[in-house]
């Protein structure tokens, strides 16, 4: 296997998901500090409809604790991390 490849059971993610979600996470975390944020949050929309429209999804359902007592259901990708409701 490739270093630029993911095997999957059924599917491979490119070389091009795996860096456009490195650099979707990345923007996530700077976007987190207390910055003039506007273009990144541009960026990041750009980034988030390519790999919409791009990754071969693999969507999960996992849960989140929010507090100690609750908890939330979420959908997301395990290649790209893109979020589902």
């Amino acid at each position: 296997m490739d270093d630029n490849e993911i095997k999957n059971e059924n599917d491979v993610i490119t070389p091009d998901i795996i860096l456009m979600s490195r650099a979707k996470q990345e923007l996530e975390r700077i976007i987190s500090k207390p910055i003039d944020e506007n273009q990144y949050k541009e960026i990041l929309n750009s980034i988030n409809v390519y790999l919409h429209k791009n990754c071969n999804h693999t969507i999960i359902t996992d849960h989140i604790d929010i507090d100690y007592e609750t908890s939330r259901n979420i959908r997301y990708c395990v290649h790209c991390e893109l979020t589902f409701d």
